[in-house]
């Protein structure tokens, strides 16, 4: 997740993708198949631009209006088993923090 800075995020994308590592570990989720390496960071740059344009519509709007509408969009409750409901809502309040201060 974007957690501090947007840019910061997709420099850090570049730069890992750079690497060309062989192994990806991910936090809570551990070791990705090496066969998915370049799709995963292929899917970090879509989500990611996705994020953002879909929080730069949304400006204008009260940061709680932006949270209620950034959850009914990401938020799945079968999801719970991976993340609970408020460390999702935690990080989306961040997510939605360091895209907008970019915007």
């Amino acid at each position: 997740p974007i957690l501090k800075s947007y840019s910061d995020s997709i420099a850090s994308l570049d730069k890992c993708r750079s690497y060309g590592a062989e192994t990806i570990v991910l936090p809570h989720i551990g070791m990705l198949p090496r066969d998915f390496n370049t799709r995963y960071w292929e899917l970090f740059e879509i989500c990611a631009k996705e994020k953002k344009e879909f929080i730069r519509d949304l400006q204008g709007l009260d940061s709680e209006e932006i949270l209620s509408r950034y959850i009914e969009k990401y938020w799945h409750s079968s999801k719970s088993d991976e993340q609970p409901f408020e460390a999702f809502k935690l990080n989306a309040r961040l997510i939605i923090r360091a895209i907008s201060q970019e915007l």
